[in-house]
């Protein structure tokens, strides 16, 4: 990356949302691109091949949205039009052992344990929070369909006050939880903002 082999996840993503700047030759003057900006499913198409540095990136346009499981040069896709949770997981079974014994030295037994224990504990209670947030819901979505008989499970929603207090239940927030806010993708706004004291 820093020999230019390989752009940063944040420069790709800069690239995504925010439109290039050309600088007129005579009046020195910076006009924006005519280059139009590349939509979801035009993200979805290039993202994944692209070389750069591993990330999780969540992606919408307001009706679909994404998530990205990045790695140097492949990513695992899922996309939703109605409920999508990413965790600090991986959903690949094979790429759980990611990260584990990559050094130019062979670990040795204990410290792969050591290192595969702490993995585990980190999967497993991303995997709780994940869980828990599904649970929720399709416990919504039973309740929207039972006072809505007949009604399409695609109109299915939750309200912002219900939202905000399944992110600030525990252990979806919990001791390492630094902040959490809603967003909406259509106006392209922050509606809702909490950040939790003891971080600097």
């Amino acid at each position: 990356m820093l020999l230019g082999h390989r752009p940063s996840i944040s420069s790709m993503l800069r690239s995504y949302i925010l439109p290039e700047y050309h600088q007129h030759f005579f009046s020195r003057k910076w006009y924006p691109s005519a280059k139009p900006l590349p939509d979801l499913a035009a993200i979805t198409k290039i993202l994944p091949s692209t070389p750069s540095t591993s990330a999780y990136i969540i992606a919408s346009s307001g009706q679909v949205t994404t998530v990205f499981e990045k790695d140097c040069v492949t990513s695992g896709i899922r996309s939703s039009r109605s409920f999508i949770v990413a965790t600090n997981h991986d959903n690949v079974d094979e790429q759980i052992s990611n990260g584990i014994g990559r050094e130019s030295a062979v670990p040795s037994a204990p410290q792969v344990q050591a290192r595969m224990e702490i993995l585990m504990n980190i999967i497993a209670e991303s995997t709780e929070r994940q869980t828990l947030m599904e649970k929720k819901w399709h416990k919504a979505k039973q309740a929207f369909m039972k006072s809505h008989p007949g009604t399409s499970t695609d109109e299915m929603y939750v309200t912002q006050n219900e939202l905000s207090e399944w992110l600030q239940d525990y252990p979806i927030t919990n001791e390492l939880t630094q902040f959490a806010c809603i967003m909406d993708a259509d106006r392209g706004e922050v509606v809702w903002l909490r950040r939790w004291k003891g971080f600097d």
